[in-house]
């Protein structure tokens, strides 16, 4: 129940598992959020994750929420190009 070990879990699965990897990232993020809904970078991750499943809606979702905690973040703008790609889709 430690939301760091499943953030980076999550974070390396993502950068390096490849298909897999991209599910195995879901799991750990999703677990990290539930552990403490406030987590902004675990939405980051788990919209670029969805990003990378081509889901559109949990995309959204995941990076709306991320800016929605973190609006000030220095890579809001292209967590808001991402999403401005999304609702091309």
């Amino acid at each position: 129940d430690d939301r760091l070990a499943h953030y980076y879990l999550g974070k390396i699965a993502l950068e390096t598992g490849g298909s897999a990897g991209v599910d195995q990232a879901v799991g750990h993020l999703s677990s990290a959020i539930k552990v403490d809904d406030k987590y902004a970078d675990a939405y980051r991750e788990l919209g670029l994750a969805y990003y990378k499943k081509r889901d559109q809606a949990k995309a959204t979702a995941a990076f709306e929420q991320y800016l929605k905690l973190n609006g000030s973040a220095k890579d809001a703008p292209a967590i808001k190009r991402y999403l401005d790609e999304l609702k091309r889709m």
